[in-house]
């Protein structure tokens, strides 16, 4: 018997999930793709269970079998203009992908309980030379500590996730676009470096996430050449280290 090892698992979304689902998918999926969820009060920190949890492991498979039972999960990152504004596959799962994770002071006076954001960011596996503007490959930006539950939104040529992070977690940084848009060609990760973001390393990871934001705004340089990929930002249902 594997067992497996969660860094998190959000028990408040996936219960919330699967009791939708269970009840009616057709209702879990208007109120999700065109009104959101609204959860109450802010939500920060993440309940945490130990790997040998079969109850959450059984949920955990249970919830990834009704989303696809009702055509509401794809098994690969969105990199495409058109899956921006696309908002029928909003439950990706991504299995055994690098990600580096982050610690992200935070400083939004609107909820001043929260002082950190847990990030995971995953590079493209592939990405080319930038031609034309075309955007090659996805940038993901998980967010372990969710402070806000909107619908999912996208944009063409405007903030970028990692923009759309900064602005919600410390409003007041001055040259917004200019320091953490596409005139800054640093890697995103040097980027939230910059603001005091504590690097704990690479894994090895899989997980099922909500996407929340999505854009075609991501550029860095690499070996002299400029990039641009698309950049998805997603809340976890769970994080599994491998």
């Amino acid at each position: 018997m594997r067992i497996r090892n969660f860094a998190s698992v959000d028990t408040e979304r996936l219960s919330l999930y699967l009791s939708q689902l269970r009840k009616d998918g057709s209702l879990f999926k208007k109120a999700e793709f065109k009104v959101g969820f609204g959860l109450g009060p802010v939500s920060i920190d993440i309940s945490r269970r130990h790997s040998g949890d079969k109850n959450v492991e059984k949920d955990i498979d249970d919830l990834v079998r009704l989303l696809e039972k009702n055509h509401s999960l794809i098994r690969r990152r969105p990199n495409s203009y058109n899956e921006i504004y696309f908002s029928g596959d909003i439950f990706i799962l991504e299995e055994n992908i690098v990600a580096t994770k982050l610690l992200l002071p935070a400083k939004n006076s609107k909820f001043p309980q929260l002082t950190h954001l847990t990030l995971w960011i995953s590079m493209p596996r592939q990405s080319k030379k930038m031609e034309r503007w075309e955007a090659d490959g996805s940038v993901l930006f998980l967010i372990e500590s969710f402070w806000e539950d909107s619908s999912y939104h996208g944009m063409i040529s405007g903030c970028s996730a990692l923009q759309w992070i900064v602005r919600a977690s410390q409003p007041d940084q001055p040259d917004l676009a200019n320091a953490y848009g596409k005139s800054n060609r640093a890697f995103p990760i040097q980027k939230l470096i910059t603001l005091g973001a504590i690097d704990q390393g690479k894994r090895s990871i899989s997980t099922l996430y909500r996407k929340r934001y999505m854009s075609n705004e991501e550029f860095f340089e690499r070996d002299g050449d400029l990039i641009r990929c698309y950049d998805v930002v997603g809340y976890p249902i769970y994080v599994e280290l491998h």
